[in-house]
């Protein structure tokens, strides 16, 4: 089989369409590669995540037969060695298009000489650097007419602005590369990019955190050939997913094996597996468990030299880091801040000592860039809390408040609600009448039903055939509130508690006050009267007293009892089925509803 034209295989390739490379060449039957072609192929092969064959074929190419396609070669290398943190490697490939670059007058190859600059010094954490070499990278491109050179320059410069703490000016940048890999047709590198504009949005609070995640999980589905962009992808979907309190998504992500094995020698991205772990750990199981992945993270780093990925790894120390020692972390933090330039050191440096100097360049506290970095920032302040209950970041919670994880009900004004498992948060607003009973039921002891009645609702006087029912609908809907975790309201014979469940209050401001500290039953009661059962209406009370007599019932039968057309009857027990109160069975005309009894 003859191998393609030059031209086919360079156009498959800047289409990011890097296993059709692969395939039409060294994969195919018989195929061959001609010397134009060599480059384009070894570059593919690296960008697929098959770096000891490209490396391979890299070393069997006489530069002489094509210096410029295999210029672009070593530079996917390099870019490919310096993920996987083998920078000295890497830096050995660009050396090589620089001094190849030095003894020739082709604009394209000092193109990839100053853009292998820009990468290896944006890897090593010389961020500052690797802007200055990529603006040398873009003038280089022009002269050489390459669009591709463009976009590679173009992108790194967003990405370094941002890494500065410039993010709407990086993410504009990354913006205009995404606009110029649409235009000329680099479908897989306008992927990459839209996975980067992506991330950061979910990094740096660049919007909504649930329409952030949305955003990564669209960005996953897609079929992306870079397999490190769509690693890093799971990465930053993970910790989101934990700061927004959905911490058993985020654990089982990380250890989803089909997409999130990491390749043999890949020491960078196993390392930030390793840290994002830390950080869903710590919201998930508290300090002590997280600080296992971050002794692991710090052992494999021991042996290379990348101060980028060393603030990653003091930043992820700082979501474990004991009180003893944090203002240590924060020297070391603001000291990585100084040699690298990134912002988001200076930010957690900030978090952990009020002390700690911010470049005047990271506008974290107008909330301008870095938005998730200003939440941090914020979080030991009373008034943080009502806004991480407004924007969704609701893992951060406990923290906030000074707490480890735990098993907690937080009620709060306005009929909020908030239910936290280890990790797992959510948030609902099931009424007054609901809440006032969980916060009975909160203090840990069994409550009798006639209990309730006098203490929720100040009924005097129990009467089963006519209070039953309000109890049991008041319990279905408290467990229905409870969510996931409605086995916390236990029933033994009639009486009621939440067991093992810690309530917290949280007042206007969103500050947490412990159960002990909330107002006693009795005076919580004095808001109801005696005939506070506005959640029961007449004809559902008389649907449940019907019930518990009949044992089941059909439409017809209990809109004759009541007086009430059959459509009236037929909405007040859809209304039960869907609150939990009544069970259907059958279908047509042998449905029949029956009372679902609390355990």
């Amino acid at each position: 089989m003859a191998h393609p034209k030059r031209e086919a295989v360079s156009e498959l390739f800047l289409r990011g369409r890097y296993a059709d490379v692969i395939a039409a060449t060294i994969d195919a039957r018989g195929g061959s590669v001609g010397p134009g072609d060599a480059g384009y192929v070894v570059a593919a092969l690296a960008s697929a995540g098959r770096l000891d064959e490209a490396e391979a074929m890299l070393a069997s190419i006489d530069a002489r037969d094509c210096a410029a396609a295999v210029s672009v070669g070593r530079f996917f290398v390099g870019v490919a060695l310096c993920r996987a943190g083998e920078l000295q490697r890497a830096g050995v490939l660009f050396g090589d298009n620089v001094r190849h670059a030095r003894r020739a007058a082709d604009p394209a190859l000092r193109l990839y000489a100053w853009q292998g600059i820009a990468c290896l010094h944006y890897f090593s954490g010389r961020i500052q650097r690797a802007a200055v070499a990529s603006r040398h990278a873009l003038r280089w491109a022009f002269a050489a007419g390459s669009p591709l050179g463009r976009l590679l320059a173009t992108d790194m410069q967003g990405h370094a602005m941002v890494a500065m703490g410039h993010v709407k000016a990086g993410l504009a940048m990354l913006g205009r590369a995404a606009s110029l890999a649409e235009a000329q047709g680099f479908d897989g590198h306008h992927a990459a990019i839209e996975i980067a504009l992506a991330s950061y949005e979910a990094r740096y609070g660049g919007r909504p955190p649930h329409e952030a995640i949305a955003r990564l999980e669209a960005a996953q589905q897609a079929h992306v050939h870079d397999s490190y962009s769509a690693r890093s992808l799971m990465l930053d979907r993970a910790a989101l997913l934990a700061f927004v309190g959905r911490s058993d998504e985020a654990w089982a992500l990380l250890h989803d094996t089909d997409r999130m094995v990491i390749p043999t020698g890949d020491e960078r991205m196993a390392i930030r597996l390793a840290l994002t772990t830390a950080i869903v750990a710590s919201l998930r199981e508290g300090a002590e468990p997280a600080r296992v992945h971050v002794r692991e993270a710090e052992a494999r780093l021991a042996g290379y030299w990348d101060r980028a990925l060393r603030v990653e790894v003091l930043c992820a120390k700082a979501w474990t880091v004991a009180d003893d020692e944090r203002a240590a972390l924060a020297r070391e933090l603001s000291d990585a801040a100084r040699e690298t330039g990134i912002a988001r050191a200076a930010v957690f440096a900030r978090v952990l000592s009020p002390e700690a100097p911010m470049p005047a360049s990271v506008r974290v506290r107008e909330f301008e860039d870095d938005r998730f970095g200003a939440l941090l920032l914020a979080l030991e302040d009373p008034a943080c809390v009502a806004r991480l209950l407004r924007d969704g970041y609701l893992g951060l919670l406990p923290r906030a408040l000074g707490l480890a994880p735990g098993r907690r009900l937080y009620l709060g004004d306005g009929g909020a609600l908030v239910v936290e498992r280890n990790g797992n948060l959510a948030s609902s607003k099931p009424g007054e009448g609901t809440l006032r009973l969980l916060r009975v039921l909160g203090d840990g002891r069994w409550w009798t039903k006639e209990e309730l009645l006098a203490t929720v609702w100040s009924i005097a006087t129990y009467r089963p055939e006519r209070h039953d029912s309000v109890v049991y609908m008041a319990i279905a809907r408290a467990r229905q509130a409870l969510g996931d975790c409605r086995e916390w309201l236990e029933n033994d014979q009639g009486s009621y508690r939440l067991g093992g469940v810690e309530c917290r209050a949280l007042g206007a401001t969103g500050e947490g006050t412990a159960s002990g500290s909330m107002p006693p039953p009795q005076m919580q009661a004095a808001h109801a009267t005696a005939d506070d059962l506005a959640d029961v209406s007449a004809d559902r009370e008389g649907a449940i007293v019907f019930l518990r007599t009949h044992g089941n019932v059909t439409t017809g039968a209990l809109a004759k009892a009541l007086g009430v057309s059959e459509m009236t009857a037929l909405r007040e027990l859809r209304r039960l089925v869907d609150d939990g109160v009544l069970r259907r069975t059958g279908r047509g005309r042998a449905t029949r509803y029956e009372l679902v009894e609390p355990r």
